[in-house]
């Protein structure tokens, strides 16, 4: 089934954030689930536009006919930010093809299996994304987990100068970002900031797959106390600026986590895991 992911994990692509408007991502990746299993295979891709609409409850007809006309519009000197060689509707088909290097990005099986896999995950923030490749990739190769400060936000594509603060680079990015690779995937990641003096400077990232039969395994109790020490090793960190010997010595989490943000936490989990049954 098709999930919104509204962005695209590759440099090859990310930018389509910039470009695209909210209503023309989805469009895109309406486009890129219809097209997937012959990517390989075709150049050309068509779909009924009734398909698309389908898709689209939301958009009024009108309004993704004037979308899918600016997207094809949409040209810049940069090769790399055309998205579309061409988008027509042809017959009450909508008649499309990706350029080549976007062709070439999709041969790549790796790639394409992780795109495919990124429209399973009901993602609400496009951190949790970019978050959720880094982590898979680090998975993959354990020797993998130290990322840089400055390069963990240039890959999110964090560049106003409010992003340097760690405090509220932490509160607005990270802790959501985390919450939902956690929640919502098939791994499980940690994050510890590593510091030269005072200074925070990198991340180490722990990563670990999800076995099935420990889905669904654990409490609404046991999640929330796990994702609380989380969150209480980066307040430790980010707002008393504390060192990991004393923490690893004197870890108390009352200190940092007040008993609202406890109740907040399980009731996310709680709406979480009801959610799930539901489905």
């Amino acid at each position: 089934m098709y999930k919104d992911f509204y962005i695209f994990h590759s440099y090859c692509v990310s930018p389509i954030i910039y470009n695209y408007s909210l209503t023309e991502q989805k469009i895109w990746n309406v486009l890129l689930f219809f097209a997937h299993k012959n990517l390989l295979t075709a150049e050309d891709h068509e779909i009924p536009l009734e398909n698309l609409l389908i898709y689209l409850p939301s958009i009024n007809k009108s309004i993704v006919l004037n979308k899918l006309n600016s997207m094809q519009g949409k040209r810049t000197h940069n090769p790399m930010e055309i998205y579309f060689e061409y988008i027509k509707i042809r017959d009450d088909h909508l008649c499309y093809q990706y350029p080549q290097h976007l062709r070439m990005f999709f041969s790549n099986k790796f790639e394409l299996d992780l795109t495919i896999k990124l429209n399973s995950f009901e993602f609400t923030s496009r951190y949790s994304i970019f978050l959720y490749r880094l982590c898979y990739i680090f998975n993959l190769w354990s020797y993998l987990k130290l990322i840089p400060i400055l390069c963990l936000r240039r890959y999110l594509g964090l560049k106003h100068t409010q992003y340097s603060d760690p405090k509220y680079f932490f509160n607005k990015v990270l802790v959501k970002a985390l919450y939902e690779v956690n929640q919502k995937t098939d791994l499980i990641a940690s994050v510890k900031p590593l510091k030269e003096g005072k200074t925070v400077i990198a991340f180490l990232i722990n990563t670990k797959k999800k076995p099935e039969s420990d889905l669904g395994k654990f409490s609404v109790e046991e999640l929330t106390e796990g994702l609380v020490e989380n969150i209480t090793i980066f307040k430790a960190f980010f707002l008393l600026n504390e060192n990991i010997v004393d923490l690893k010595t004197n870890f108390d989490v009352k200190k940092y986590v007040s008993q609202a943000d406890r109740d907040i936490i399980y009731n996310m989990i709680l709406v979480a895991n009801n959610n799930k049954i539901q489905k």
